[in-house]
C-alpha cells in the first residue's frame, strides 16, 4: 500500500485509484481521514484527507491568510500578504496586511531566488 501512496510518476487521474479506494474504505470503517507523505513535495511535507462530516464536526476555523508563492526551479518561497484572526465566525472575514517583519516583498524574494542559483 505504501508503494501506491508514494508513486512519483503519475500522469493520469486513474493512477490514484488504489490509494483513493483505500482512503474511501478507511473512512467507511470509521477513520476520520488518512495522513500520508507528499510525493509532489519530495516527501518533505504531508497531506491529509479528511472525511467532510468529521472535519465539520471537529475542526474550527481560527485564522485565514493570503500568501504569494514564488518558484524558480526547485526553490520555493512563500511570502505572507494578509491575515485575519477569526474571533466570531458570524462576522465577515476582513483581511489585514501582515506586519512588515512577516512580509519580504517581491524585490527581496526575487533577489533571494536569483542568488540561490
Amino acid at each position: 500500500m505504501a508503494k501506491e501512496f508514494s508513486k512519483e510518476k503519475i500522469t493520469e487521474d486513474y493512477e490514484y485509484m488504489i490509494s483513493a479506494i483505500f482512503s474511501e474504505r478507511a473512512v467507511r470503517k470509521g477513520l476520520a481521514g488518512v495522513f500520508y507523505p507528499s510525493v509532489r513535495a519530495e516527501g518533505i511535507g504531508y497531506n491529509i484527507a479528511l472525511e467532510p462530516n468529521s472535519s465539520d464536526a471537529n475542526l474550527m476555523l481560527v485564522a485565514v491568510a493570503e500568501c504569494t508563492i514564488y518558484k524558480k526551479n526547485k526553490n520555493i518561497i512563500v511570502d505572507n500578504e494578509t491575515y485575519c484572526i477569526i474571533n466570531d465566525d458570524k462576522l465577515p472575514i476582513e483581511l489585514k496586511p501582515v506586519e512588515a517583519r512577516y512580509h519580504m516583498g517581491r524585490d527581496v524574494v526575487y533577489s533571494k531566488l536569483n542568488s540561490s542559483l
